[in-house]
């Protein structure tokens, strides 16, 4: 990598509180970006040519980047570590399917007899659960295109899907974080209140419903539908919260978020807004139809949408630390990050990790 034009030299160490440019201008910190450090700005007068030195290795004209293998993922985060991850998503999706298949019983809350909020209809869904829970691996796709987008148009098209494919399962994976322990909670929310769907009536046929008296107050009851599945008849008394609401508002705000925060410019003021307002959508109309296929009522839809959206925002912003990326081609534009002070476009700084769990340390 050339540069004629630069008529600056620095050197940074990040065990002062400042950085002096011969120039007399000034860094007040040496050490930038969640601990990326910036190590040596030198320039060769002889040859007019800058070098950037990371971690003791000198980066020229070419730069090889060697993408992490499965193997060398392992190695690096440590095999025990690496094993009690799986065990710990193990644990949540059997506490999941047990807690979805009656395995593990749901309190009854019971019922008022002649209670008319329980005695509607059962008919079906208009969005199926299959269809929700699909809809948690498009943020992946739809990450991994942005990025796509984001590249230079001088970088190899190989390097340029493999390290947007990384990029993209990196957050993907927080995103799965977020999602499982939000689901995990809301699935023992439903378990432990015990509340009565709107069809409860028609899909568990209490044997207590029968010539009971108006107003009874029921608190024990067997169900002897043998029409509909065990699972279904299970399911009739696990109404709050909505867990189409959670997790159509979990994907749609997360979506809306990286919109956001990762598309590139275009131009156009509207198309941004556009799709974080579809994406949005998708969360509202996950709820909406629970209430009018009679599923659930709307506080059951009203608090699934909440906790959605907390665990969205919560996993956006914390675990995907706000969608930011360090630059780690030196021949981007710039770097762009607002926490580094850059004089100008030409300054190239050196940048290193120091072993932090981010999206640089992983697809650099």
């Amino acid at each position: 990598m050339t540069e004629n034009t630069m008529d600056k030299s620095a050197t940074f160490d990040c065990g002062t509180s400042e950085t002096q440019f011969t120039n007399g201008d000034k860094l007040e910190k040496g050490c930038f970006n969640f601990g990326h450090s910036i190590q040596e700005l030198s320039k060769d007068d002889g040859l007019k040519q800058t070098q950037i030195n990371i971690n003791s290795q000198v980066i020229g004209q070419s730069t090889s980047i060697e993408y992490p293998t499965l193997r060398a993922f392992i190695k690096k985060m440590g095999v025990l570590a690496f094993i009690l991850d799986i065990m710990i998503i193990l644990l949540f999706i059997v506490f999941v399917v047990l807690g979805e298949t009656g395995v593990i019983p749901a309190h009854k809350r019971g019922f008022t007899c002649g209670d008319a909020s329980i005695s509607f209809p059962f008919t079906g869904d208009t969005i199926s659960a299959g269809v929700v829970l699909g809809s948690v691996v498009v943020p992946l796709f739809i990450m991994w295109f942005v990025e796509v987008l984001r590249a230079q148009s001088h970088s190899s098209r190989l390097a340029v899907w493999k390290r947007s494919l990384c990029i993209s399962l990196y957050w993907f994976n927080k995103f799965l974080i977020g999602f499982g322990v939000h689901f995990a909670l809301v699935d023992a929310m439903k378990s432990f209140m015990g509340e009565s769907r709107p069809h409860f009536l028609d899909s568990c046929r209490p044997q207590e419903a029968i010539n009971c008296t108006v107003g009874t107050f029921i608190s024990n009851f067997t169900c002897t539908n043998t029409e509909y599945p065990v699972q279904l008849v299970f399911d009739s008394y696990r109404s709050f919260p909505s867990g189409h609401s959670s997790v159509g508002n979990f994907v749609g705000l997360f979506v809306a978020w990286y919109l956001y925060r990762r598309f590139p410019s275009t131009g156009s003021k509207w198309l941004v807004p556009l799709f974080q307002t579809l994406s949005l959508i998708w969360g509202v109309a996950c709820g909406i139809t629970r209430i009018t296929d009679n599923r659930h009522n709307w506080w059951d839809v009203l608090i699934g949408g909440i906790i959605g959206l907390s665990f969205a925002a919560y996993t956006a912003k914390c675990l995907c630390h706000n969608f930011k990326v360090f630059r780690t081609s030196w021949s981007d534009e710039h770097l762009e990050t607002s926490s580094l002070p850059l004089r100008s476009e030409n300054q190239l700084l050196s940048v290193t990790t120091n072993g932090k769990d981010d999206v640089n340390s992983q697809c650099a």
